[in-house]
C-alpha cells in the first residue's frame, strides 16, 4: 500500500502540472505570445503519452499492480515530472505577469452558467453587493427624509428619518467600497495575475469602506460645495469615504496627532509654571536670608564700634558664618 500512496501523490502533482501547463500554451497563444516549438512539442508528445498511459491503465482494470509494474509506473512518472516541471517553469516565465494558479482559476470560472456576472465568485458577489448598495440608494433617495440641505442627524431628528438617513449614508458608502474592490479585482483579472487566496483581504476592505463612509458622513465637515450641491455633500463624503478608507484613516489620524499636540502643548505650560514658582519661591527665601546676614554684620559692626570685647566680637562672629553656611547649602 505504501507503493500506491506514493504513486496516488505523484499522479495528483502530475495532473497540477499538466493541467497549468495546458493552460498557459493556451493563454499564450490566445495573446499572441511567442511560444518555442520545441515546448509546444514537448508538452504535446507528454499529453499523447498521458493519454495512452491512461487507456492502458483502463483497460489493464488492476486494482493492486504487481511490483514490476509499480517500478515501471515509478519511472514513467519520474521522467514525466522532470521534463513537466522545466515545460511549467518556461511557460510560466513567457506568460508572465500573469500566474499559473490565476491563469487555471480564471478559466475554470468562465465555464460557469453565471459567467456573465463574474469570471469568479468573489467578482459575482461584490456585483451583487453592488447592485444592493445602488438599489438602497435610490429607495432611500427617493424619500423625503434624505437629500435636505440642513441634513438630518442625531442631533436635530429622531425615529425613522434618522434611520432612513444613516441607511442611506451606508448604501453610499458600500457603493464607493465595492467599486474599488470590483476595479481592484478586474486589474488583477486583466494582468492574469489574481490570487484567490487574497479574498478575504477584499472582504476586510469592504466592511472598512462602509465604516469609513458612516463617519466621514456623520462625524467630519468638509467644504464640497465646489463638487457637488449642499443637498449632496454627505452622500458624496459617504461614497468617497467608502472608495478610500485610507483617506479616512489619515484624517482621524491627523486630528489625534493635533489633539495629542495640543494636550503636550498643555502640560508643557504647567510644568512650565510650576517650574517658575518654584524659582520665585527660592529667590524670595534667598532674599530673607541675605537679609538676615545683613543684620547680623551691621550688629558685628557696632559691637566693633564699642569696643566690645574679643568673646562677644567672636561670638557674634560665629553666628554669622553659620547664617552663611546655612544660605548656601
Amino acid at each position: 500500500m505504501q507503493v500506491n500512496d506514493k504513486l496516488l501523490s505523484k499522479v495528483t502533482f502530475l495532473d497540477q502540472l499538466i493541467s497549468e501547463s495546458n493552460e498557459m500554451i493556451q493563454y499564450a497563444f490566445g495573446r499572441g505570445l511567442k511560444v518555442p516549438g520545441q515546448i509546444t512539442a514537448k508538452l504535446a508528445e507528454i499529453l499523447m503519452r498521458r493519454a495512452e498511459w491512461s487507456a492502458s491503465q483502463v483497460e489493464s482494470n488492476s486494482e493492486v499492480p504487481s511490483n514490476i509494474n509499480c517500478n515501471k509506473e515509478i519511472a514513467y512518472h519520474k521522467v514525466q515530472i522532470s521534463e513537466l516541471t522545466q515545460i511549467h517553469g518556461e511557460l510560466s516565465e513567457i506568460v508572465k505577469p500573469a500566474m499559473p494558479k490565476s491563469i487555471v482559476t480564471i478559466k475554470k470560472a468562465s465555464t460557469g452558467k453565471f459567467f456573465s456576472f463574474g469570471a469568479i465568485p468573489l467578482v459575482r458577489k461584490l456585483v451583487f453587493l453592488e447592485l444592493l448598495s445602488l438599489a438602497l440608494f435610490i429607495l432611500c433617495a427617493s424619500t423625503k427624509y434624505t437629500g435636505t440641505r440642513e441634513g438630518i442627524t442625531f442631533i436635530n431628528a429622531s425615529g425613522l428619518p434618522v434611520l432612513i438617513n444613516q441607511i442611506f449614508y451606508l448604501a453610499a458608502a458600500g457603493l464607493g467600497a465595492s467599486f474599488y474592490a470590483l476595479f481592484t479585482v478586474n486589474k488583477y483579472m486583466v494582468e492574469g495575475t489574481f490570487d484567490s487566496s487574497f479574498e478575504s483581504y477584499y472582504w476586510v476592505r469592504f466592511m472598512l469602506g462602509l465604516v469609513s463612509g458612516t463617519i466621514l458622513a456623520n462625524f467630519i465637515t468638509l467644504d464640497l460645495s465646489d463638487i457637488a450641491s449642499p443637498e449632496m455633500e454627505k452622500a458624496l463624503l459617504s461614497i468617497l469615504g467608502g472608495f478610500s478608507a485610507e483617506a479616512v484613516y489619515r484624517i482621524l489620524n491627523r486630528l489625534i496627532s493635533s489633539i495629542m499636540t495640543l494636550v503636550q502643548g498643555d502640560t508643557k505650560d504647567i510644568i512650565r509654571s510650576r517650574e517658575k514658582k518654584i524659582e520665585a519661591k527660592l529667590m524670595e527665601q534667598s532674599g530673607k536670608e541675605r537679609l538676615k546676614v545683613a543684620s547680623r554684620l551691621i550688629s558685628l559692626q557696632q559691637l566693633i564700634s564699642k569696643g566690645s570685647n574679643p568673646e562677644e566680637l567672636k561670638a557674634e562672629l560665629d553666628n554669622v558664618m553659620k547664617q552663611l553656611k546655612v544660605e548656601v547649602s
